[in-house]
């Protein structure tokens, strides 16, 4: 359409000149209360429910966490062995699972801690060496942490546990086993040095397996190996009983199994 001069040019229905200036009441206020603050009410109610959750939430969190840490150690130790025994049957040679608890002073996490490595002798022989041997340990893994959990006797797991294990023949107990003399010394890392460990299993190149006390004469396979493993403060089991668990090794075959509560 033409215009005359002078004659001014009507605005756009949605031009965002107009609306900028012809906006309606109600977007006006919405825009006005968009920009106001919550009020202390409306901040001590959010406070107050969060408050709630926490307190509710809080102890199943905490079991949670308690339960990562065993299903931790009991992947951890499991993998440790079922690792040995593939190297020993399929190397034809013996490996042993050095494992050892390491207490609070002197872990880095300052809690109960569990160590594991596993290693060989460097002439693939059966038996450890000594301070006169012409050989020596050759580590075939990392050190390994487990943190806030030990292995323990298993006279001191809970009863919803040990009614689990075969009865006959009973397993042999690792974590009641007398203690290397010597331990075997092992380089465990830049930030470790020397990992001193007492406590050993032995794998054998047909798949064998048996606790190691170190001495001359080769030790015959125990039926099943049980190592009792719990969370634990200062070397004392917590009071709840799933914080504990058994993983089993056969003595025959070298076979791994898990128990829990």
């Amino acid at each position: 359409m033409l215009q005359t001069p002078g004659t001014p040019v009507p605005l756009p229905l949605f031009s965002p000149t107009r609306s900028a200036f012809h906006g309606s009441a109600s977007a006006r206020s919405i825009a006005t209360r968009s920009t106001h603050a919550f009020s202390l009410i409306e901040l001590m109610i959010v406070i107050g429910i969060i408050a709630i959750l926490a307190a509710i939430l809080g102890p199943s969190i905490g079991g949670v966490l308690k339960g990562k840490r065993i299903e931790q150690a009991i992947s951890t130790v499991s993998s440790a062995l079922e690792n040995a025994r593939y190297e020993a049957i399929g190397k034809n040679s013996y490996i042993w699972v050095a494992i050892q608890n390491v207490a609070p002073g002197a872990s880095r996490s300052g809690s109960d801690e569990i160590w594991l490595m596993n290693f060989k002798t460097s002439n693939d022989s059966n038996r450890l060496p000594t301070d006169n041997s012409d050989y020596k340990s050759v580590p075939l893994s990392e050190l390994t942490r487990v943190e806030g959990v030990s292995v323990i006797s298993l006279q001191n797991l809970p009863e919803a546990l040990t009614q689990k294990l075969p009865q006959v023949p009973p397993p042999s107990d690792f974590g009641s086993q007398p203690e290397r003399s010597a331990p075997i010394k092992i380089t465990g890392g830049p930030d470790v040095g020397i990992a001193s460990f007492t406590k050993l299993i032995l794998f054998t190149p047909r798949g064998e397996a048996f606790y190691d006390p170190g001495n001359d004469a080769m030790p015959n396979p125990d039926p099943t190996l049980a190592i009792g493993l719990a969370q634990t403060i200062n070397g004392k089991p917590t009071k709840d009983f799933r914080d504990a668990a058994v993983v089993l090794t056969s003595g025959l075959n070298g076979r791994i199994s898990s128990i829990r509560p």
